[in-house]
């Protein structure tokens, strides 16, 4: 039976993502039964390397980090190949954007610590804030 949920790189959320599964922040144990996994969470913090895009970060505006971005792909790639939904929130949500093939913009000014409306698909309109300055 598919429980587990991985929650990757942040055991904050471990709390909001148990109403999902059983969560767990331990990669080895997601790579040794990932049979028993029913999702796999992707979550904040520096930027997604250019380098996964083809892209060069212009004026140094990017700090990442490649071995965080490495391991996420191993855990990805895994995923994606056992038939695993993989969620992303915030830096989470851009890793999971390069993966299907996109691209981000380097740097937005005035973007991050705003305050802003977003729309659903479905026109509902919510407020959430942007702490990141890249942008999907």
């Amino acid at each position: 039976m598919k429980n587990k949920v991985l929650v990757v790189n942040g055991m904050s959320y471990n709390g909001i993502m148990s109403e999902i599964g059983d969560v767990t922040n331990s990669i080895k144990e997601f790579f040794k039964n990932s049979d028993k996994f029913k999702a796999v969470l992707f979550t904040g913090g520096e930027d997604v390397s250019p380098k996964l895009y083809g892209h060069r970060s212009p004026k140094g505006f990017c700090s990442s980090s490649l071995s965080r971005d490495m391991e996420e792909m191993e855990i990805f790639s895994a995923a994606l190949a056992a038939g695993i939904p993989c969620l992303g929130i915030c830096r989470g949500f851009q890793f999971l954007n390069v993966m299907s093939g996109g691209t981000m913009i380097h740097h937005a000014s005035n973007h991050a610590g705003s305050v802003h409306d977003v729309t659903t698909i479905y026109g509902e309109t919510f407020q959430t804030n942007s702490l990141h300055h890249q942008i999907v």
